[in-house]
């Protein structure tokens, strides 16, 4: 089952439509009501990253499941380059500065800089070498950048004890969406970047 794909890209999108959808598949699917309350707190954990975002680009939000397992898509398609985005970002009031970031945050600049990199991965890589998400969980390659949660935890665990990586546990713990999804992926192609949040419901009713 999918939902409609509904435009959510601008900070004044109407994302009232996205919630309803959300809600209305819950009831399709006759998850609990902790369930269902789930998956909305997960839509709208998705839906405030483009929100979050610096540069122009048009983006695309859908539900749909897969037996017990629901997935939240956002596909993103920059409208600027890499250079322009970051004359913005300096222009800009508000600086990055990760020491102080969430793991929302972290999230945000990471799928920002894969989806304004394009075919400047070495302009990403270095300007985002300040992100923990570049050195766990993420794959590089000439194609294109992926990333996933699962994995990035994994890493964590077998990484070297330091203090950085005990404020990365920190974050993921404090993180609403790093707590309830099974799974949050980031492919970036391009002038692309897809996202699947995806999250499993035992209670969910299947056919």
């Amino acid at each position: 089952m999918q939902t409609k794909k509904i435009q959510v890209a601008s900070a004044t999108a109407d994302v009232s439509r996205a919630m309803k959808e959300s809600k209305d598949l819950a009831q399709k699917l006759q998850l609990s009501e902790k369930s269902s309350l789930r998956l909305q707190l997960l839509t709208e954990e998705l839906l405030a990253l483009p929100r979050a975002m610096v540069g122009e680009f048009s983006a695309e939000f859908w539900l749909e499941n897969t037996g017990q397992t629901c997935q939240l898509h956002l596909d993103m398609t920059a409208n600027m380059n890499y250079y322009k985005r970051q004359d913005m970002i300096q222009a800009s009031t508000s600086k990055k500065n990760s020491a102080e970031e969430s793991f929302f945050d972290k999230l945000r600049d990471f799928v920002e800089d894969a989806l304004f990199s394009q075919d400047t991965l070495d302009s990403y890589t270095s300007e985002s070498a300040s992100n923990l998400l570049v050195f766990y969980g993420a794959n590089r390659a000439q194609y294109g950048i992926s990333w996933s949660l699962s994995q990035y935890k994994s890493e964590l665990e077998h990484a070297e004890e330091t203090d950085e990586l005990d404020a990365a546990w920190e974050e993921l713990k404090q993180s609403m969406l790093a707590r309830i999804a099974d799974d949050v992926q980031v492919a970036a192609k391009g002038n692309q970047v897809h996202l699947v949040v995806k999250k499993t419901f035992p209670d969910m009713k299947t056919a």
